[in-house]
C-alpha cells in the first residue's frame, strides 16, 4: 500500500475506494449534442468527395483553405460561422464522419452544375426520328 501511495500520489483512503470499486466504466448520463451542425457536415461531404475521399488526417490539416478553394470554384456556399466551425474539426471527428456518411442511403450531395447546351444534332431531331428521316 505504501508503494501504491508513492507511485500514484493518492492517499490511502482514495486508493482503498478505487480498489473496492467496480472495474467497469459507468455509462454516460447525458448524451452529447452535435457541436458542428448540418452545414459543417454538408461541407465536409463535398470536400471529401472532391478530394476523392482522402484520409481524415489530410482533410483536417487545412479544411478552411480547402473550403475557400471550393467556394472560388463555385462548388460551395459558406458563411463565416461555417468556416470557423470547419477549422475546429479534429482528426477523431474526421475519422467518424465517413462512417456516418456510409449509413446514409444516398450521401453524395447534389453539386451545382452549369446548364448544358443541347447539341445541334439533338435540337434538329425529334424523339422518334433520326437525322436521315427528318424533313
Amino acid at each position: 500500500m505504501d508503494h501504491m501511495e508513492r507511485v500514484t500520489g493518492l492517499n490511502r483512503k482514495t486508493l482503498i475506494r478505487h480498489m473496492n470499486g467496480s472495474v467497469h466504466r459507468k455509462p454516460r448520463r447525458r448524451q452529447l449534442s452535435k457541436t458542428y451542425g448540418h452545414g459543417v457536415g454538408d461541407t465536409w461531404r463535398v470536400i471529401s468527395e472532391t478530394l476523392y475521399y482522402i484520409c481524415a488526417e489530410c482533410l483536417t490539416l487545412h479544411p478552411v483553405t480547402m473550403a475557400q478553394d471550393l467556394v472560388v470554384h463555385g462548388e460551395l456556399e459558406l458563411s463565416a460561422g461555417l468556416l470557423e466551425k470547419q477549422g475546429r474539426i479534429t482528426v477523431a471527428k474526421g475519422r467518424c464522419r465517413p462512417k456516418m456518411f456510409a449509413q446514409l442511403e444516398q450521401w453524395r450531395l447534389p453539386q451545382r452544375q452549369a446548364p448544358r447546351q443541347r447539341s445541334t444534332v439533338t435540337r434538329s431531331t425529334s424523339k422518334g426520328r433520326t437525322l436521315a428521316e427528318a424533313p
